[in-house]
């Protein structure tokens, strides 16, 4: 698993935001995604937003889609050093 940004204090390969775990795996299945962890809840967004699957409180959801749209590219930069089982780049959290 690498961790794209979490809650708490920020790491070489992660960055803080509000209650939530971004993630994604090495060498995960297509299409390309990442996962949200939330107070229990778990799910898999593509990377303009769209939930894929899980389950995801719907302000958490829209929260986690806009930061998406915002950060498309990085998410896919971020899936190509995944799969090549490098340290993905930080991103930074919705302001």
């Amino acid at each position: 698993m690498a961790i794209v940004y979490r809650e708490g204090q920020p790491s070489a390969d992660c960055k803080p935001i509000s209650w939530h775990l971004i993630f994604m795996n090495y060498n995960d299945h297509m299409p390309p995604h990442f996962h949200a962890r939330y107070l229990g809840h778990e799910a898999s967004f593509t990377f303009d937003g769209e939930l894929l699957v899980g389950d995801m409180p719907t302000r958490q959801q829209k929260f986690i889609a806009a930061w998406a749209l915002l950060h498309e590219e990085d998410l896919a930069a971020n899936w190509e050093l995944c799969r090549e089982h490098q340290t993905p780049m930080k991103i930074d959290p919705l302001r």
